[in-house]
């Protein structure tokens, strides 16, 4: 995860969701015909099963590598000493309250050293003792005690600057035994860590298809270079230890069909243990909190789509089935003002919900990680140690994944919603309409001008060509530039889609140039665009394509001329068929007001209710359908509004813990479930 490389995202409306979605489509949602004199149905069997619960999908995220030249230009010390907080560096231990914090949500899986902090991670200078470190105080031996600590599966991130041996020697340090043979496992155990890891999950690099921002060298790799050097990896590592599982890098923020992961799936889908995904559909900014918030609650259902259409995308290029594994989501909210909505009661709401969706066996999710839990930009709970005492305040997503983890059980259980409220949903940036009349995108084409005036004073050449097509000159250019042709109006409700081809001539250097389109506003003020970089190495034609969905009071839009990285470029980059389209994108049916998740003991005498109820502004009453009861518990946590941030009885807080549920019958009970809240009953059966 990296702030920046989600400035252009590309991939919203329509073309997200290109194999199926909307209604008569294969992944259609029914709206049947509501009764409102009645109340929603949970209908719950114990006797059926579809099968257990994988404590993976309670996964998370922690950043513990340096972020020179990813974040800042600067060595960061901080977060590799202790572990983004979860570190104590002078007693040499997990930090007691971070251990209880993990504990308390489940945490069953822990992704290590975090998102674009991969990038420039040498994990040699990770190990060893730990004095003699220039910065990872937390190397990997720490992360794996925390990890044993809180009882989380480690996953480990390789990054793109290992060379095969390098990611196979990180495996035999891992896992093989300290014998001669094997002599980074002896290096380990003269580390005073005797015993294998027995570390079973590899994810290769991190959203490699943006490459590595300012690191130097600068590495970006095209789909075909990627996959190479996964293969090579892959085969080196599984040389070493044949128990491992493996995975490779889908797109980021792209069209699921798009090149980057048809090129992926053909070379190396066959080698692929699992496809490494981040979901980030919820984003944008408003005056008006109604609308990023509704948009978490309409976004479950369009992402259950997007995972089936990765699912599809594998078994027709690859031929098989591969597990996903979601190793970064959230509501992707970058900004500060009104609030930073990333911290919101309606983030954590949609992820739960999430979840729910990841949890079903059907959708072969391997394991998930929320992006992310401690302290950094997302943490929702901030952690500072003084003196040895560590104090820790939490934001409104803890008490949410807290209910969670605590009142779901070992098995799932076969549970039913319906006679649900259905709610409607106009669209607000990457989340699309939820429309009683839902349908597939509808495309009008416009030609738009983008005369040029330029001034000089850009360290390159921009020189148009004909009224589609233009010219870019270079003479040894380095880092990155945006450069904004006029705008032109745009029309409510619609989404906007540029395609273009480009090419370069023979050059010396690297460089990674594409074209966008941009609020006119300006991003720092939206946060709204959208935007797709090719190569210096594409010396033929090739096609490139992004989408956006404006918001609602959006005027006009920017196309963006941008150059995401180069090293001392000289060359010339093409351009032409510059083509943007007004869309009316593809819409959802209305979402559920109330979704659910019944899990179990082994024995399935107790029950585990988790209700979420989505509506913004009612109270939604629903009977419980389920036999034998013999008592029954309920917690609930809520929120005044979706926007809460605090975690305290004027946010969102339990406001009911372990309260008796009164009217039980022998068929079921009826309960009245708050607006804006998440729900758990705890049921014993005779």
């Amino acid at each position: 995860m990296f702030i920046r490389s989600m400035i252009f995202a590309a991939a919203v409306a329509g073309s997200v969701f290109g194999l199926s979605g909307c209604a008569g489509q294969q992944n259609a949602i029914s709206v049947p015909d509501r009764d409102p004199s009645r109340p929603v149905l949970i209908q719950v069997d114990p006797g059926k099963s579809p099968g257990a619960v994988n404590p993976l999908i309670f996964g998370n995220n922690i950043e513990a590598g340096n972020g020179k030249d990813i974040f800042g230009s600067k060595v960061d010390t901080s977060n590799p000493m202790d572990g983004q907080g979860s570190w104590d560096p002078d007693l040499r231990r997990p930090v007691p309250e971070v251990v209880e914090i993990c504990k308390s949500v489940r945490m069953g899986m822990l992704r290590y050293p975090g998102g674009c902090l991969t990038h420039n991670f040498d994990w040699h200078q990770a190990v060893g003792p730990a004095g003699e470190r220039t910065y990872f105080k937390f190397g990997i031996d720490e992360y794996i005690e925390l990890c044993r600590a809180i009882g989380a599966e480690p996953l480990m991130n390789v990054s793109e600057i290992c060379s095969p041996k390098d990611a196979a020697d990180l495996v035999e340090y891992l896992n093989l035994p300290a014998v001669p043979e094997h002599p980074w496992a002896m290096k380990r155990a003269q580390w005073g860590h005797k015993d294998p890891y027995k570390v079973k999950y590899f994810e290769m690099a991190n959203e490699s298809d943006h490459g590595n921002h300012n690191v130097q060298p600068l590495l970006k790799r095209n789909a075909v270079e990627y996959a190479d050097w996964y293969l090579a990896c892959a085969e080196a590592m599984r040389s070493r230890d044949r128990s491992i599982l493996v995975g490779g890098h889908a797109g980021t923020g792209t069209p699921v069909n798009d090149s980057w992961n048809l090129t992926l799936l053909k070379l190396a889908g066959g080698k692929m243990d699992f496809m490494a995904v981040h979901t980030y559909v919820v984003s944008g900014t408003s005056d008006d909190a109604s609308f990023p918030m509704r948009a978490c609650m309409a976004s479950t259902d369009q992402m259950e789509v997007k995972l089936a259409d990765y699912r599809a995308l594998a078994r027709k290029v690859a031929g098989r089935d591969i597990p996903l594994a979601v190793t970064e989501f959230n509501a992707s909210f970058i900004q500060e003002k009104p609030l930073p909505y990333r911290f919101t009661f309606g983030a954590a709401l949609f992820c739960a919900d999430y979840m729910r969706v990841m949890l079903k066996p059907e959708n072969n999710i391997a394991f998930a990680n929320y992006w992310q839990f401690l302290n950094g930009y997302w943490g929702y709970a901030r952690a500072k140690t003084e003196n040895g005492r560590t104090q820790i305040v939490t934001r409104a997503a803890y008490p949410v994944f807290k209910l969670m983890g605590e009142h779901t059980g070992a098995v799932l259980l076969d549970c039913k919603v319906s006679n649900e409220p259905r709610l409607e949903f106009e669209g607000f940036a990457r989340a699309l309409p939820a429309r009683k009349n839902c349908h597939t995108e509808k495309v009008f084409l416009r030609n738009v001008d983008f005369p040029i005036s330029d001034d000089g004073s850009r360290p390159y050449r921009i020189r148009t060509t004909g009224k589609d097509s233009m010219e870019i000159s270079f003479t040894d250019f380095s880092g990155e530039s945006y450069f904004d042709f006029k705008d032109f109006p745009v029309k409510p409700g619609l989404s906007y889609r540029l395609s273009f081809e480009l090419k370069s001539s023979q050059g010396k250097g690297s460089i990674s140039p594409g074209l966008g389109l941009c609020d006119a506003r300006g991003w720092s003020a939206t946060q709204s665009a959208c935007g797709v970089e090719g190569s210096g190495d594409d010396l033929d034609w090739k096609p490139y394509e992004t989408s956006m969905m404006i918001l609602p009071d959006a005027k006009g839009l920017n196309l963006v001329l941008r150059i995401r990285q180069a090293q001392k470029f000289s060359g010339r980059i093409e351009i032409r068929n510059i083509r943007i389209a007004e869309i009316e994108p593809e819409s959802f049916p209305p979402y559920s007001a109330i979704t659910a998740l019944a899990t179990g003991t082994s024995d399935r005498k107790i029950v585990k209710l988790i209700v979420i109820n989505k509506h913004h502004t009612d109270d939604l009453p629903a009977y419980v359908s389920l036999k034998k009861i013999r008592s029954a518990k309920i917690w609930t946590v809520s929120a005044p509004s979706l926007a809460a941030i605090s975690n305290n009885p004027d946010g969102a807080f339990e406001r009911v813990s372990g309260e008796a549920v009164e009217g039980i019958s022998a068929d079921g009970f009826t309960r009245s479930f708050p607006a804006r809240s998440i729900s758990a009953v705890e049921i014993t059966l005779d």
